[in-house]
């Protein structure tokens, strides 16, 4: 077995001001990247990669996070997906504060093939200091996916109206340097086909004032999907940060 290196690379520029759950930021930029490679008996290859980009000023402000997944199994495609979520804010140093965002996706491990789910919502800051933020938000949405395969009904389509409650947290140790972050997706549909659920933990710890350990899991849990595909998955990985 050969494990390729796991490498997260981070860049960062701070300041006081905050609209995400991650760090206060006017332009802000991680990207990460794992993978690994068995040949021999069995051949299979995972390829795992996020961007998390921020921008804003003291009115308006913008977030893009995309996680890419690519896998092969022999010469089976198992993996080939992408999931970008991406806001718009404005007012973003008021406790309250409205944003526009879009959903956008495409699966081969739950056979779809294009989701887009725009939305409207508005966040509310509970917490925020420098050590702890707790975040919830409401959002009203409208999401719509293609499917590669009919679903058990023969709909190969569904439009649908989707309310979004969204609870995100961030905890930094004031002394070890530790942080950890969690955000929470739950999405009920008005049509009566399941509840949506996402959920993005991350923990990293510093190794130096450049490099850190970084461990992350997200899961996805989708009700109703064509028969054959998980209607569940899990996405963990672990490696080095570098931040500049």
């Amino acid at each position: 077995m050969v494990v390729a290196a796991l490498a997260w690379i981070a860049g960062v520029l701070r300041m006081q001001a905050q609209i995400d759950e991650r760090d206060s930021a006017s332009v802000a930029a991680t990207f990460g990247l794992t993978g690994s490679i068995t040949r021999g008996t069995l051949n299979r290859t995972l390829v795992v990669g996020t961007i998390d980009a921020i921008a804003r000023d003291s009115v308006v402000g913008t977030r893009v996070t995309v996680n890419g997944t690519y896998g092969t199994f022999g010469g089976l495609t198992t993996e080939r997906d992408v999931m970008a979520r991406m806001f718009g804010y404005v007012w973003t140093s008021k406790v309250v504060y409205p944003y526009a965002m879009m959903w956008m996706e495409r699966s081969v491990r739950r056979s779809i093939a294009a989701r887009w789910q725009p939305g409207v919502g508005a966040t509310w800051v509970l917490v925020s200091d420098a050590n702890f933020s707790v975040r919830v938000s409401a959002t009203a949405s409208y999401d719509v996916v293609e499917f590669v395969r009919v679903l058990p009904d023969g709909r190969r389509r569904l439009a649908q109206f989707r309310p979004i409650a969204r609870v995100a947290a961030r905890w930094r140790s004031t002394g070890a340097g530790l942080v950890a972050s969690a955000e929470g997706w739950i999405q009920p549909s008005l049509q009566g086909t399941g509840i949506r659920q996402f959920l993005d933990c991350q923990v990293s710890a510093p190794l130096s004032q450049w490099l850190a350990l970084r461990a992350s899991v997200m899961t996805i849990d989708e009700p109703l999907i064509p028969a054959g595909a998980s209607t569940y998955d899990l996405y963990a990985s672990a490696g080095l940060a570098l931040s500049l």
